[in-house]
């Protein structure tokens, strides 16, 4: 009767979606991070809301920042220099699956811009135009040259970790 209830208020998906993400954090030891376990939920339910594999989003995440909401490399050092978080460039990714407001963002603009939404977005959108799961994580980094580097090793590594947190949907 509970669970009934909870589902007509639309609390079991954030259920699942927590109960998921600690098992998520737990395998890629990763707890120590409070930032991660929210992370994770953000991207748990965004990809549940556009209908992505939310193994696939929360393996990208991991692998990108280790599901922490940091800017790029070039952005860490931006913000170690002074600068504020708010006047980086737009050219800098943002977000713990480093999305580029340039390229992602509506109006490429970072403000305002919810860096999850955009980038399972992308996600969906370059799993559609691919095969693999391999060659959609190198789509996601360069859609319009998804050859160049299509089976490096950092195309390998997101679908090992895919495979790590749910060994069911590998497609070998």
């Amino acid at each position: 009767m509970i669970l009934f209830l909870l589902a007509l208020m639309g609390a079991v998906p954030a259920v699942d979606a927590s109960l998921f993400c600690d098992r998520a954090i737990d395998r890629l030891v990763e707890a120590r991070f409070e930032t991660s376990r929210r992370s994770c939920l953000a991207i748990v339910v965004e990809a549940d809301r556009q209908g992505v594999d939310r193994v696939a989003a929360v393996a990208l995440g991991y692998h990108e920042t280790r599901l922490r909401d940091l800017p790029s490399y070039a952005g860490r050092r931006m913000l170690a220099r002074g600068v504020p978080y708010e006047a980086l460039p737009e050219w800098v990714e943002r977000g713990p699956l480093q999305a580029k407001p340039r390229a992602l963002c509506p109006g490429r603009r970072a403000k305002g811009c919810d860096f999850i939404e955009a980038a399972v977005s992308h996600l969906r959108i370059q799993r559609r135009r691919s095969k693999t799961w391999e060659e959609t994580f190198a789509r996601y980094k360069l859609p319009n040259r998804p050859d160049f580097g299509y089976g490096s090793r950092a195309e390998g590594r997101r679908t090992r970790l895919a495979c790590r947190l749910d060994a069911r949907r590998c497609e070998r």
